[in-house]
C-alpha cells in the first residue's frame, strides 16, 4: 500500500491543483494551471519525466506554491528516484513550514527506501505542524508497526513502538470512525500483537465499512481470510 499508483496520483494531484490555483497570483494563474494540468495528465500515463518538466515550470511561475514541488516529488518517487523526490519535498517545506503535506510525502518516500526511523520522524513532523492531522496519525501508526534495527543489532518492533501505533490508530479511529484506512491498520495492529478478540472485532467492522466503499473492494479477500482465521 506504499507505492504510488496512477489512480492515487491522479486523485491526489487533482486536490493539489485546486489549492495551487487558489495560491497562484492572477498574472501567472492561467499559465501555471496549464502546466500543472499537463503534468498531472502525463504522470497519470506514467510519463513521469515529462510531468516533472511541467511541474518545474509551474513552480517557476508561482514560487510561493508548494504543490508543484510535491507533485514533482511524487513523480520522482514513482520512478524510485528517492533522493530527487526528497529534495523536491524539502523545497516544499521551505515554502510552507506549517503544512503537513511535504512531511507526509517525505515519510512515504523514506518508507519506500526502508528507512523506518526517518519515516517516523517525518510523520511526527506532520502532526507537530498540524496537531490532530488524520493522515499523520495513520501514517505514524503504520510506521510504528514496522521492524527496525534494535540496540542489540537485531531487527524487530520494540514494545514501545507497538504502543505508539495503538495510541495513534485509536486516536485516528476516534477522530474518523468510518475511515477505512485507519480501521485497516488498527485491525492489522491487533493481529500483530496477538489480541485475537479485538482483531476479530476490528476486521469485522472493517468488512462492514469496505462493503459500502467500492474503492476498497480489493480488501474483501484479506478481510474474509482474517475473519475466518480468527474464528478458528
Amino acid at each position: 500500500m506504499v507505492g504510488v499508483s496512477r489512480k492515487y496520483f491522479a486523485f491526489a494531484a487533482g486536490l493539489m491543483l485546486v489549492a495551487f490555483l487558489a495560491a497562484c497570483g492572477p498574472g501567472g494563474a492561467e499559465k501555471a494551471e496549464g502546466h500543472v494540468k499537463k503534468g498531472i495528465a502525463l504522470a497519470a500515463e506514467g510519463k513521469h519525466e515529462a510531468a516533472i518538466a511541467e511541474f518545474k515550470t509551474a513552480a517557476e511561475l508561482n514560487r510561493d506554491a508548494l504543490d508543484p514541488h510535491i507533485l514533482m516529488g511524487d513523480a520522482y518517487r514513482a520512478m524510485k528516484k528517492y533522493d530527487e523526490a526528497l529534495a523536491a519535498y524539502g523545497a516544499a517545506k521551505k515554502i510552507n513550514r506549517t503544512s503537513p503535506k511535504p512531511h507526509l510525502a517525505s515519510a512515504l518516500a523514506y518508507l519506500d527506501r526502508g528507512e523506518v526511523e526517518k519515516a517516523s520522524g517525518e510523520a511526527d513532523q506532520a502532526t507537530e505542524v498540524d496537531p490532530g492531522n488524520l493522515a499523520g496519525m495513520i501514517l505514524q501508526g503504520r510506521v510504528s508497526m514496522l521492524p527496525r534495527r534494535l540496540p542489540d543489532g537485531g531487527m524487530g518492533v520494540p514494545p514501545v513502538s507497538l504502543e505508539r501505533a495503538r495510541l495513534n490508530l485509536d486516536a485516528a479511529v476516534q477522530r474518523a470512525p468510518d475511515n477505512v484506512e485507519a480501521r485497516y491498520w488498527l485491525a492489522k495492529l491487533y493481529d500483530q500483537i496477538g489480541e485475537k478478540d479485538r482483531a476479530l472485532a476490528a476486521w469485522t467492522k472493517l468488512g462492514e465499512l469496505a462493503n459500502t466503499t467500492p474503492d476498497h473492494a480489493k480488501m474483501a479477500s484479506e478481510i474474509a481470510e482474517a475473519i475466518a482465521r480468527l474464528k478458528r
